[in-house]
């Protein structure tokens, strides 16, 4: 669970606001991140309002990476290797059918001549 905030008083004006430490932002984010409780629990425990647990949420958690031209580049030769070799391999299951296939036909033959 997350502490109480680490929180200083500045003066804005004729407002006093509350200032959070970094790593108490970072730590509630934790705290969020885990499951166990909602939004609005954490932000309950942690004596702040939703909304700004929401917009620390927004502001702290990393976007997903997306892969840059040079990773599709890699994926594309690597893959495109993968297809070449995938493809001489079914070529030989193919042979290698052919051969089971014709000892197949040589074997049902020589069986009939020894029957008869």
């Amino acid at each position: 669970m997350a502490r109480r905030p680490n929180k200083k008083f500045v003066k804005s004006g004729n407002k006093v606001r509350r200032k959070f430490s970094t790593a108490f932002k970072r730590n509630a984010m934790e705290v969020l991140a885990k499951g166990e409780k909602s939004l609005v629990a954490v932000a309950r425990d942690l004596g702040i309002r939703r909304n700004l647990l929401q917009s620390w949420k927004a502001k702290y958690s990393a976007p997903l990476p997306t892969p840059g031209k040079a990773v599709r580049e890699v994926n594309y030769a690597s893959l495109k290797n993968k297809i070449g070799s995938l493809e001489a391999e079914n070529d030989m299951l193919r042979d290698k059918i052919s051969t089971l296939q014709d000892d197949a036909d040589l074997f049902k033959t020589l069986l009939k001549k020894a029957v008869l």
